[in-house]
């Protein structure tokens, strides 16, 4: 991961510049703080070590990955995670295609043509440009139109794309990460276009943590709330039974981990405004 220097927090990083003991440390970091999945782990560090080495050939451009399910068990926090240990000092590349279902979605993301109103480079081209960190994330894929599907058709091949501006943008190295609502994998194959779902390198459906996993979860963001705030818990002696207290939420009742989070948030708050 970048450290140090203002230099290198503004140093564009991708996880094909890195050697095989480095690899190994990300993945032990992706491991610890993405909870569960561990089937999804075990096929994406095959993907990721194929590709590095299919790269440096300059066999294969860009890693892409789908990830299905659910909203809210941890499809893009995949993503942040990656981009965290990749450059945790940068925004990460994200769009929702939620937003793009319209007729001119395309233009929305690579920019208008030439004498139409509106955003001239196009979204995907500005967080690109702006993230120092090699991955993308594209949330609810499943929700845009034909014409961005074939983009990335002609994206996933080139390893680039030209913005309405014919600017181009070089992919090579990166990691793009398509999240989705389809719950399950009949219904990616009825959605995603026969030809877009032969370019994905790794397709997986995610599903609910167990209980174990979600109690993992929650005891993972008690610490790293106090470690955040450190000097607010540096008043109070963090017995085994105060850390107990503060994971004490109904995590049972939902599988949406972001419903966790804001439980757990909840708690943290309560106990500092004692």
């Amino acid at each position: 991961p970048v450290t140090d220097t203002e230099s290198k927090e503004d140093e564009l990083r991708k996880i094909t510049q890195y050697k095989a003991e480095e690899i190994s440390e990300f993945e032990h970091f992706f491991s610890e703080n993405l909870i569960g999945h561990t089937h999804f782990k075990d096929k994406f560090f095959r993907s990721l070590r194929n590709f590095i080495k299919l790269n440096r050939i300059k066999e294969k451009k860009i890693l892409s990955v789908f990830l299905l399910g659910q909203s809210g068990i941890g499809k893009t926090e995949v993503a942040r995670i990656i981009a965290k240990w990749l450059n945790p000092n940068t925004s990460l590349a994200k769009i929702n295609f939620g937003n793009y279902s319209s007729q001119d979605a395309l233009n929305s993301l690579i920019g208008s043509p030439a004498g139409y109103v509106g955003c001239e480079s196009g979204e995907l081209g500005i967080k690109t440009a702006n993230s120092k960190a090699g991955i993308i994330v594209c949330d609810e894929f499943e929700k845009t139109t034909r014409p961005v599907f074939n983009f990335f058709l002609e994206l996933l091949e080139d390893g680039s794309f030209t913005d309405s501006l014919t600017r181009e943008y070089d992919l090579d190295g990166y990691i793009i990460v398509f999240t989705s609502n389809i719950p399950s994998a009949d219904e990616f194959y009825k959605t995603i276009p026969p030809e877009l779902q032969s370019r994905f390198d790794l397709v997986c459906e995610f599903k609910s943590l167990s209980e174990t996993e979600k109690k993992e979860y929650v005891d993972f963001q008690v610490e790293r709330y106090i470690s955040r705030l450190s000097d607010e818990f540096a008043r109070y002696d963090l017995t085994p039974a105060v850390k107990a207290k503060l994971a004490d939420v109904p995590y049972k009742s939902t599988d949406n981990l972001r419903d966790i989070k804001r439980m757990v948030e909840q708690n943290i708050i309560e106990f500092l405004e004692v």
